[in-house]
């Protein structure tokens, strides 16, 4: 990072301490219930927004999807695809989305082995209807790495690892809108890869991956631009060259001038801690000397993720992901600007619900605002819950208090016809309650008075519900069960 006089570092120091970043909306059930669960990427067409989803009633495997409006209510049922498998990506191409999936569903924290796989596509209409059959888009791919998929102008463009046992070399695939292959495979890195994250820039692609030749050498952070007719533009480089592990999920998102890319290098002082850093690179492949510190490795970071509003950056992380600190749990979220100076304080986004932590981040910025989804999972890392959460841009965001995740309660639990409510609102103000099923479907709206401290929920029938209150400075969630 380059400033121009210390008057900045000063000026930034102060705003940071006069003004705070608030997660001012609620969260939302996406695909909560008795099923198991895990979320894939998503894409926005206009008016919705849809999820991939692994995962149904029937099957842990099958490929779902899920439409959602953009206040988080669920449009119209689970999608099913009638295939099962991993890793369901999503993008929107104008006219339909292209949900693609390998053929084995494989949870990185139950499972070793690196066995290859197929990548196959279907193309959903926005309202949520299958067009056309589905088709195979690569074969011999490692079902253990997912791939990124992004669309530009006029294609698609899929990337993927292929090879399997950590001998794997980064592909990429471009795929027309009627699903037609375009070209043969190319390959993008020439040596063994992991991860990866893709950006556009209106020219080019930024793909980046991280060194895939097995412990202890995956350290370095690489970079390759492609063309948007899949041509190859200058050669292979290197984005962050530490001396630390970088074995893990990647993210990156283009401002209109550089990309920001988020990545992991293991803490030097043990094994079991990460540290998350960004590196600035240019449309040209230049990447800015000094690395930007997004969260150091005392807080246990993971899994970093980036949007862009137009403004500033937001980098989300799962914060206390270790075995001594598990109980704390939260993905948390701090906004930089464009030169990676932190404008504001870490902020909580996500918290532990019904003893499931949350992991994920931040899906991407569309009609004004960003999208997080998270699943929740058990102990286990088995049994996991969908869940997410609209925050407003950097510009509007910038608030005179914190919002807090504090204590809720309900009781009794499970309940028959009325419920009572315990949670600090230190405030005067009125509280907005929320009922949802699990579908994510609003089934119960009312405003809270400040010493109102009961519902009436005789009209709800039998069921699992999430509760969500919400005021001015304070949110809160929880599940409730109703028996009548």
């Amino acid at each position: 990072m380059k400033f121009k006089t210390n008057k900045s570092l000063i000026l930034t120091s102060v705003i940071s301490l006069l003004l705070s970043i608030t997660a001012v909306a609620q969260e939302f059930p996406i695909a909560v219930g008795s099923d198991t669960t895990f979320p894939g990427g998503g894409a926005f067409d206009g008016t919705n927004f849809m999820m991939g989803i692994v995962g149904d009633a029937a099957s842990k495997d099958n490929i779902t999807a899920q439409l959602i409006s953009t206040n988080g209510t669920l449009v119209g049922p689970r999608i099913s695809i009638g295939e099962k498998g991993g890793n369901a990506q999503l993008a929107f191409d104008g006219t339909n989305y292209l949900l693609v999936w390998n053929g084995y569903n494989w949870n990185p924290f139950t499972q070793q082995p690196h066995d290859t796989t197929s990548l196959f596509g279907q193309f959903i209409t926005p309202s949520g209807n299958l067009e056309g059959a589905s088709f195979t888009i690569a074969t011999g791919t490692d079902h253990k790495h997912s791939g990124t998929f992004i669309f530009n102008d006029t294609t698609y463009l899929l990337t993927y690892l292929k090879g399997g046992q950590h001998v794997n070399y980064l592909y990429g695939q471009r795929i027309s809108k009627t699903g037609t292959l375009i070209g043969a495979p190319l390959q993008i890195s020439n040596n063994y890869a992991r991860e990866g994250a893709i950006a556009f820039d209106g020219t080019n692609f930024l793909v980046a991956w991280v060194e895939g030749s097995g412990y202890p050498n995956d350290k370095k952070v690489y970079g390759q631009f492609l063309s948007d007719a899949g041509v190859l533009v200058g050669s292979n480089f290197i984005i962050d060259g530490g001396d630390g592990l970088s074995d893990n999920p990647i993210a990156m998102a283009f401002d209109g001038s550089r990309y920001l890319v988020a990545y992991h290098e293991q803490a030097a002082d043990t094994i079991s801690r990460w540290n998350l850093f960004g590196r600035f690179v240019t449309t040209t492949g230049t990447v800015d000397p000094v690395r930007v510190t997004i969260c150091d490795s005392t807080n246990y970071p993971m899994l970093p993720s980036v949007g862009f509003d137009g403004t500033n950056y937001l980098l989300t992380w799962v914060n206390n992901f270790s075995t001594s600190t598990i109980n704390s749990v939260e993905i948390k979220g701090r906004f930089f600007n464009t030169t990676g100076v932190p404008i504001d304080t870490a902020f909580s986004i996500l918290g532990i619900l019904d003893n499931k932590i949350p992991l994920g981040g931040v899906g991407g910025f569309v009609n004004n605002q960003f999208l997080i989804g998270a699943v929740r999972l058990d102990s286990n890392f088995t049994d996991g819950d969908i869940y997410g959460k609209f925050l407003e841009s950097s510009v509007v965001g910038i608030k005179e208090t914190v919002k807090r995740n504090n204590f809720l309660n309900l009781f009794p639990n499970p309940a028959i016809d009325n419920v009572s409510l315990s949670f600090d609102n230190a405030s005067s103000n009125d509280v907005t309650l929320k009922v949802y099923n699990t579908m994510g479907i609003l089934v119960k709206s009312e405003i809270l008075k400040q010493n109102q401290r009961q519902i009436n929920i005789k009209d709800l029938s039998t069921g699992i519900y999430i509760v969500s209150i919400n005021s001015k400075e304070w949110t809160g969630t929880q599940r409730i069960i109703i028996q009548k």
